[in-house]
Parts: structure tokens; sequence; C-alpha cells
């Protein structure tokens, strides 16, 4: 639960604690890589995306969000998921898939 607070020192050194724990190393992210897990709504855009057909109707994928994000929280993640995670439009469909 700490760690949904605002960044503070303390929460730093509970990271280090847990990082040293579990014996993880750690890897510098790109911007646009936190930027996905900076925000919960790009999770859930690229989970919604396994079914959902977009269409570029960002007010539609936007509602399809639950709670709710504005029209313009909806436009963001999507650059960020295709320069990460996604393969662009498929040739066949206006639509995104994830890269296999």
């Amino acid at each position: 639960m700490e760690f949904n607070k605002p960044k503070s020192s303390k929460n730093q050194l509970l990271f280090e604690k847990l990082v040293a724990i579990k014996n993880i190393s750690l890897k510098k992210l790109e911007p646009n890589q936190y930027d996905y897990y900076r925000h919960w709504y790009y999770t859930a855009i690229y989970s919604l995306l396994d079914y959902y057909e977009f269409t570029d109707d960002y007010a539609a994928l936007a509602a399809e969000i639950n709670p709710p994000i504005t029209v313009k929280q909806a436009r963001k993640p999507l650059n960020c998921l295709k320069s990460c995670f996604l393969s662009g439009k498929k040739k066949t469909a206006v639509m995104y898939s994830r890269k296999n």
C-alpha cells in the first residue's frame, strides 16, 4: 500500500528493501515504458485490445474503461503501446494487435 502514495524517500527505501529481498536485478525504463506503468489505464487499454476492435474512435474506447477515463486520456496510451508492445494496425482490419 505504501507505493500508492506520492514519491518519497521512504518509498524509495521500501522499494530497495523489496528488491534486495527478492534478489531482483533492475533495468532502467525508457520514458515511454515508464508512462505505461505510471498510469493504470494504459494497462487497462492494453488488455482491452485483446478483444476490442479499435477503429480510431477514442470516445468509444474511453467508454469501455471502468472507472471512466477521458477521451484525452484514451489518446495517449496508444502511441506508447505501439512503441512498447504493439505491432500497429493490422493490414486486414482497422484495429490494433499485440506483437506475437
